[in-house]
């Protein structure tokens, strides 16, 4: 921002949670939402794609919540100010 010129530029993270019904809707909608994720995971050997789902269903459980998974999400929201012309 600082290179294009912007004044009182502000960066601000913005976190929250996502509740999903559960790993299953999660795994396919990382791979229906990605096309780079969903090509590395399916383009490898059967056994592979299951070792992979294995490591993320492992992950995800620590967000577990009764009956939804609660996803942490985080992201950067900048800001700034073209200077005043005179």
């Amino acid at each position: 921002m600082r290179d294009h010129g912007l004044e009182q530029r502000v960066v601000t993270t913005i976190a929250f949670t996502h509740p999903v019904a559960g790993a299953d809707e999660l795994w396919h909608g990382f791979l229906a939402g990605s096309l780079r994720t969903s090509a590395l995971i399916l383009r490898q050997p059967l056994e592979t794609q299951r070792r992979i789902r294995n490591c993320f269903d492992r992950l995800v459980r620590d967000y577990q919540d009764e009956d939804v998974l609660e996803v942490p999400v985080s992201a950067k929201l900048a800001s700034g100010r073209k200077p005043d012309q005179a």
